[in-house]
């Protein structure tokens, strides 16, 4: 028993190690293509395939500030955080930049003083201008003005503005669209004020008194997302502390956005629609909320499964159910003449979602800050655990297909085996093989990220199943597992016993009269038993015929 407890004990270290970082596995079903990412610690932005292979690499003078994009041109455009002591917030930036593909500077625009700061957020809008979101500082005066009740609010606060951007040179623009969400405001707490009024009539508008700041928190509304719909002209923003996504008209010239008319859809920068929290304007209460400090407010593409519909990554932050993230997909009212329809004294539609990825168990999938989420062409989604460097892609019946780690931390580039400090990444993008910004570059995968990668085989398919098939007539993946592994056949087992053990040689389950044809797999579900078991198989005349060690998590 001795010899026994010392090979699973070396086989333990040896399996953890080999899955700290990295790719873990690539089920069938998984769709192809690459996947974007700039880690937080770091000043590169990195392009991988789908079994972790390093394609390409950009590099930077900032840490990320924190969104990127590969454009269709092949361009980089990338926000990059300038540390601006004046805002210290989460995501804040400072600075959007344009690489070539070889890391050579195009362009840059910097929006980082005392009194703003761009952060989380900027995108390429089709006109090739850049829309970024950015703080900007109000008084206590200025705030008591607008009627908030500036209790504990200490000298100023940060409120937010979209700056549409058209570049000028290698270093510089001309800001031809602004919107403020300080021009768009109500409040029942002050009747001297001129935006008094009752926020229940007034859906279109802001109630300033919404939200908690003080001395040490200034941080108003958190802006933390931006999307563009360039057949209505609208802008899709995501509102962190107020739970709330929110569309704004972008037909507006900068005169009328400032205002409550003008544009196609007649109402100048109000806002023309907001779902996840209808209590913020008094058609609801906390059982109505929905959405809880998300991220990544998109509209789903047409040609894309769910097309005309918003999916949310809904970081679940003091959910009524616990902290546990979610994926989020709804579908606002029909759009009539550029806007949409509400009913008096109802919130805005819908009252549920159409489809909510959630792990199980629920708090096994949670990240506090960050986050992201894009539907992918065959109708599956990947996701970025944003805390913890994770992405992952699932099916429509949320069936994980695909599983990638982050190894850049703190520290640098993790050697694998070893868990990296905070290896963060605010989003992560898929593209395809045919994307446009990838055509005529040199695509051939290189090594893996991480120092000291394992050797492996890979394609749109499970780990190196061919390789351990030169070995042994089976094989489980994956390894680590949770809840759940596959077990591949490379000859026809008929009538075969499974059982698993556990460390100290237990049996846990059996399962008799399998058969597995050549070529073909097993699943075996619902194991809950955490630590190393061992796998043993026995053909129809009990003699062993495999035999595997696997780590549950």
């Amino acid at each position: 028993m001795k010899n026994l407890l010392l090979v699973i004990s070396i086989t333990l270290s040896v399996q953890l190690r080999a899955q700290t970082v990295g790719w873990f596995y690539n089920y069938d079903g998984s769709e192809p293509g690459y996947v974007l990412f700039a880690p937080g610690p770091s000043d590169s932005t990195y392009l991988i395939d789908k079994c972790g292979k390093r394609i390409h690499t950009w590099n930077s003078d900032y840490h990320p500030g924190l969104a990127v994009y590969l454009l269709d041109d092949g361009t980089l455009l990338r926000c990059g955080s300038t540390g601006n002591n004046s805002f210290q917030g989460g995501g804040a930036g400072g600075i959007v930049e344009k690489f070539d593909w070889n890391s050579n500077l195009l362009w840059s625009y910097e929006i980082s003083d005392n009194t703003q700061c761009q952060h989380h957020d900027a995108i390429q809008l089709p006109n090739g201008n850049v829309l970024a979101i950015a703080w900007e500082t109000r008084t206590k005066t200025e705030a008591a003005n607008e009627g908030r009740n500036t209790s504990g609010m200490g000298n100023n606060m940060w409120t937010d503005k979209l700056v549409e951007i058209q570049p000028d040179g290698q270093s510089g623009g001309t800001i031809v669209w602004e919107w403020h969400a300080w021009d768009h405001l109500v409040q029942d707490y002050d009747s001297t004020k001129e935006n008094w009024g009752v926020v229940k009539d007034h859906p279109e508008l802001i109630d300033i008194n919404l939200g908690s700041i003080n001395s040490q928190n200034k941080d108003w509304l958190h802006l933390n997302g931006l999307d563009y719909d360039a057949d209505q002209d609208q802008i899709l923003v995501s509102c962190h502390n107020l739970n709330e996504v929110w569309i704004i008209d972008h037909s507006t010239t900068m005169a009328e956005a400032a205002t409550h008319s003008g544009g196609l859809a007649g109402k100048g920068g109000d806002l023309l629609y907001r779902w996840g929290n209808p209590k913020n304007y008094d058609r609801g209460n906390s059982d109505d909320q929905k959405l809880y400090q998300q991220h990544n407010a998109t509209w789903i593409r047409a040609g894309l499964p769910g097309a005309g519909s918003i999916m949310v990554f809904n970081n679940g932050v003091n959910r009524p159910g616990g902290n546990y993230s979610t994926v989020d997909v709804f579908t606002p009212p029909t759009v009539v003449d550029h806007n949409y329809p509400i009913v008096d004294n109802e919130p805005y539609e819908p009252a549920s979602q159409d489809w909510v990825y959630q792990a199980n168990p629920a708090n096994s999938f949670f990240t506090q800050t960050m986050g992201g989420a894009q539907r992918l062409p065959g109708g599956n989604t990947i996701i970025c655990e944003a805390n913890s460097g994770v992405f992952f892609e699932v099916d429509s019946e949320g069936n994980d297909l695909w599983k990638y780690v982050s190894p850049i931390g703190q520290n640098g580039i993790a050697t694998q085996g070893t868990n990296p400090f905070f290896n963060t990444a605010f989003r992560c993008v898929w593209l395809p093989f045919d994307y446009p910004g990838l055509a005529g570059q040199d695509l051939t995968p290189g090594e893996p990220i991480e120092i000291e990668p394992l050797t492996y085989s890979c394609e749109n398919y499970p780990l190196a199943v061919a390789d351990l098939f030169s070995t042994q007539k089976l094989a489980a993946y994956p390894n680590p597992f949770h809840d759940a592994f596959v077990l591949y056949a490379s000859s026809e087992l008929r009538n075969g016993t499974i059982r698993i053990f556990d460390g100290m040689g237990r049996l846990l389950n059996e399962e008799t009269n399998v058969s597995i044809a050549a070529g073909g797999s097993h699943e075996l579900s619902g194991i809950r038993q955490s630590g190393l078991l061992l796998i043993s198989i026995s053909d129809a005349s009990g003699k062993p015929a495999w035999q595997q060690m696997l780590v549950s998590q």
